[in-house]
């Protein structure tokens, strides 16, 4: 079963320990733009500790527009180290 789509605080949401952002300043930006005129395309997916699993992108474009919340649907899956 799915999990539904909710808003959570932006503090609550990380990423794995050692993750270095492939994103560019640039394409943060194009996001954030596109998310400030669109609105969020697909929730960030993370796993029942808050990392994320999926949508970092995302993630790091809502930290740049200094938003609170970001849509966020948990997942069962876990990282594997």
């Amino acid at each position: 079963m799915t999990e539904p789509v909710q808003m959570h605080p932006i503090e609550e949401i990380h990423v794995g320990e050692g993750w270095v952002s492939p994103f560019s300043e640039f394409e943060i930006r194009e996001t954030a733009i596109r998310i400030r005129q669109h609105g969020f395309e697909k929730p960030v997916v993370v796993d029942d500790r808050g990392r994320i699993l999926s949508g970092h992108l995302t993630w790091l474009a809502a930290q740049w527009l200094n938003l609170q919340s970001l849509p966020v649907r948990r997942s069962h899956l876990r990282v594997v180290q």
